[in-house]
């Protein structure tokens, strides 16, 4: 199966090929399935049944999910700039696969859980329950938003390629200078250590990875032979996030670039090779990052410190050095995806009569930081690691689901679920209109789409409420923008399709 976006015909936008990058009726009916067998387990209070649940239960919601993730993008490939397929995705690592790691573990690892908090099998099997009832929601809520709202069958407009390149220019430069001229500087501690930095400036590095998808989209579309020394430059910026020992910035600049490459042609031979190449690289990421922030944090107690040359000899020793036996017996991997001990004692805190108060951060979120300097911090992990540990040297957290939960126990699964599958659904919408028709100035908003639904282990305020916020904005924007950069490119913008309605 081979797709190209700049090839599209009227039979492409038929309503059954639209509508592929939704929730189909059997994922709804396996959802609850699994639903109703959690539930049953629960009744029965039976110890065995528990322990089996916490199998079944959590394969069969990753089972269910990546099935619907694959249909979707097999039926329409511009499913994989949705927020709701990496939304099923990324559920099914952290809140399927994720279940089940501890099983996979040795004992240093299993100890080290159990030291942060040692989830019984009940308790284990209630926030399967619970990532199931929350899944089942969102979708639900999609698909019921989509037979209300159907999309009409509409040819779509060929973009001008022109207003994709101003579009890489114009993302990239703002991007790229507050990423090297402020972040990158921040994180080695040249602002000092407790320095807060605008929300905008967090919001605009964000434009770098989209510049980077949309230059490297039209290289191999106009200059397929600059592709090699493109990516250089592309693998030099993940580099770079490598040295701030972050796996998100070492990484995203290379999805960005696989992304482009199998947007330009999709087939599921490329998309599965670009499957196994980051799930081999997350290992040795997760690995690196972990052992050079526990460096800084020896040698300052912050990550933020170290100059460029330190971090640079950091990472050298890491690299270079054969690991010692504790090293070895770090499985970072299956850590990082074992969400079920970080929400477990949420659940628990909320059960005991301790709620959480973190959906409380959801109206500042409107008020920007330039206006009130002492604004409270959103990295809740540090404290909420600390309430657990007694240590403030790490972050952890629990995901929207068992947040959700912490703040307004069961009353939070349609307070907050029915809500952010009205954003999927909506973001959804605006994707595939973006794409379809090439309006390249939207394009930060189908990243943050993207990203909201790869978050699902982050924080309600500050990655959907603020991205939620932030989307709107570049739609006001790139609405007054696009006709004024057409004409400033000599392109003509393409009439505004109601393919998607």
């Amino acid at each position: 199966m081979t797709f190209r976006w700049t090839q599209m015909t009227a039979a492409s936008a038929s309503p059954l090929r639209i509508a592929a990058s939704e929730v189909q009726p059997w994922e709804l009916w396996a959802l609850a399935g699994l639903l109703g067998f959690a539930l049953f387990v629960g009744l029965l209070d039976d110890t065995g049944a528990a322990f089996h649940a916490t199998i079944i239960v959590p394969l069969g919601l990753a089972s269910v999910l990546s099935a619907g993730a694959i249909h979707a993008v097999q039926r329409e490939p511009l499913a994989l700039w949705t927020g709701l397929f990496w939304m099923r995705l990324s559920t099914a690592v952290y809140f399927g696969i994720g279940s089940l790691a501890h099983r996979f573990m040795n004992e240093i690892m299993l100890t080290m859980l159990r030291d942060f908090f040692a989830a019984s099998d009940a308790e284990i099997a209630r926030f399967n329950l619970l990532a199931t009832m929350c899944s089942l929601v969102i979708l639900g809520t999609v698909a019921f938003a989509s037979q209300l709202w159907p999309q009409r069958s509409c040819e779509p407009q060929k973009g001008d390629d022109r207003l994709m390149l101003a579009a890489a220019f114009l993302f990239g430069l703002p991007g790229f200078a507050t990423k090297y001229l402020v972040i990158f500087p921040n994180a080695m501690g040249a602002f000092g250590e407790n320095a807060v930095l605008p929300g905008v400036l967090t919001q605009l590095v964000w434009l770098a990875p989209v510049s980077i998808f949309l230059l490297v989209s039209w290289t191999l579309r106009h200059r397929p032979g600059w592709i090699i020394p493109l990516a250089g430059l592309v693998l030099l910026d993940a580099f770079f996030g490598f040295l701030r020992f972050s796996k998100g910035e070492a990484l995203l600049p290379i999805l960005m670039l696989v992304l482009a490459v199998l947007q330009h042609r999709f087939t599921f031979k490329r998309a599965a090779l670009a499957v196994v190449l980051l799930a081999a690289l997350f290992p040795v990421l997760q690995s690196v990052t972990a052992a050079g922030r526990a460096e800084l944090i020896a040698r300052y107690g912050t990550i933020r410190s170290a100059s460029f040359g330190e971090r640079l000899a950091i990472l050298s020793g890491v690299l270079a050095d054969p690991r010692d036996d504790d090293q070895a017996e770090f499985q970072g991997a299956l850590v990082r995806i074992a969400y079920v001990h970080a929400a477990a004692p949420a659940m628990a805190m909320y059960d005991a009569g301790q709620p959480g108060n973190s959906l409380s951060y959801v109206p500042l979120v409107f008020i920007p930081r330039l206006l009130w300097p002492d604004k409270p911090l959103f990295d809740m992990g540090q404290s909420y690691t600390e309430l657990l540990t007694g240590s403030d040297t790490s972050s952890t957290w629990m995901g929207y689901f068992a947040e959700a939960y912490w703040n307004l126990g069961w009353l939070g699964v349609p307070v907050v679920m029915i809500p952010l599958g009205l954003i999927f659904f909506a973001t959804g919408r605006y994707t595939l209109w973006t794409l379809r028709n090439g309006e390249w100035l939207h394009f930060p908003a189908v990243f943050l789409g993207l990203y909201m639904g790869a978050r699902m282990d982050g924080l309600i305020a500050g990655d959907v409420v603020a991205s939620t916020l932030t989307i709107l904005l570049v739609y006001a924007v790139a609405r007054i923008a696009t006709p004024l950069v057409c004409d400033l490119v000599g392109s003509s913008p393409a009439p505004l399709s109601r393919a998607i309605q």
